[in-house]
């Protein structure tokens, strides 16, 4: 009750649903809405009935509450949560405004668990906990990770999305240089960037580079042999980069990140 844990930290468990109630008069209201893994967004509940799902092994990822009826006019509804690898949230404080985003705690679209939740109510005009720091991250979307590069004989390649392959296999055509692209429209995601540095023929070991910036050969005279990128910035405290390279003779090699 009022500011206490309710769930686990340090147990790596998920919260799968949740109940919130006002005790006391029937007209003393609470709201509510989970979002949850693979379904997104549920529809509000109200007054004990459950958010989330029970026996499906479903995260809830995001919460969002607010306060209604009389007990509104006098009091604020705040709430934190504890999230897979990231901890504790700021507070958020409940706003009636359903197309609110300041009023969500958690994360979207980065797989992450909420593990456990405290909730308070403060009347109005009281001390009322903090609101500084993290409370709701967003996550990048496939199409946002690009690369291009040039090849052997066919120059620079069209952008390919995360996951497809850039360059050829059979075909003894080089991969000369690459320009990695991330795009950030939607400030809600962490900020940072992606450096990658190329090994070529002859030259070795090339400097950083920074996104959006060519690395390796411009003049159609050398092969890039190798390659390691990173993250950086805030991006590197949510995500891990994870790259792989087919080599003449070899084949794909295994993976290998940040």
């Amino acid at each position: 009750s009022n500011g206490k844990m309710a769930g686990t930290v340090g147990s790596a468990k998920r919260l799968e649903g949740i109940t919130i109630r006002v005790s006391g008069d029937s007209n003393l209201g609470i709201r509510y809405k989970t979002h949850v893994q693979s379904y997104g967004w549920q529809d509000w509940k109200e007054n004990g009935a459950i958010a989330g799902t029970t026996g499906q092994k479903k995260r809830i990822e995001a919460i969002e509450m607010h306060l209604e009826g009389p007990i509104a006019e006098e009091y604020d509804v705040y709430y934190s949560v504890h999230m897979a690898k990231i901890g504790w949230s700021a507070y958020v404080k409940g706003n009636s405004d359903s197309n609110a985003i300041d009023d969500i705690v958690g994360t979207k679209d980065l797989s992450k668990r909420i593990e456990a939740v405290k909730i308070q109510m403060v009347k109005k005009g009281d001390p009322a906990p903090s609101t500084s720091g993290t409370k709701y991250i967003e996550g990048y979307q496939t199409a946002d990770l690009t690369y291009a590069g040039t090849i052997q004989g066919q120059g620079m390649s069209n952008a390919v999305v995360q996951g497809n392959t850039l360059g050829t296999t059979g075909q003894k055509k080089r991969l000369e240089n690459i320009v990695i692209n991330l795009n950030r429209t939607n400030e809600l995601t962490p900020a940072g960037g992606i450096q990658y540095s190329v090994h070529l023929q002859s030259s070795g070991w090339g400097g950083w580079i920074n996104q959006g910036n060519v690395a390796g050969c411009t003049d159609g005279t050398k092969r890039m042999e190798a390659i390691k990128i990173k993250l950086t910035g805030d991006l590197a405290n949510y995500y891990d980069i994870w790259y792989r390279t087919h080599v003449e003779k070899y084949g794909w090699l295994g993976w290998a990140k940040n």
